[in-house]
């Protein structure tokens, strides 16, 4: 399975998610993650409406992404509206950090 379709256009990578982001995918996933290459990457756009589904596991996993390339300095924004439960996920990590 391959979970990201990535087009570079410059310092850009255009990330397309793939396939099914479900908790039986969770190990792939993350394998699919460390296999990036962000060698020369500035900015990345994510577009989460290609996945074929995605529970709140993927979710979850989706915004462990997200941190990583936020934390190497990368710009990050998707193209399209963000997965449906994104912000839930986004909040209740928020409220857990505040306690």
């Amino acid at each position: 399975m391959a979970f990201f379709e990535g087009r570079r256009e410059g310092g850009e990578l255009a990330l397309s998610l793939q396939d099914s982001w479900r908790a039986a995918s969770i190990p792939a996933i993350r394998e699919a993650m460390a296999g990036l290459d962000l060698e020369g990457v500035t900015r990345v756009r994510i577009d989460a409406g290609t996945a074929a589904g995605m529970d709140l596991a993927g979710t979850w996993q989706l915004n462990q992404l997200l941190h990583q390339l936020k934390d190497r300095g990368l710009e990050v924004e998707f193209s399209g509206p963000s997965p449906q439960g994104l912000h839930l996920v986004q909040e209740a990590l928020e409220l857990e950090a505040d306690q």
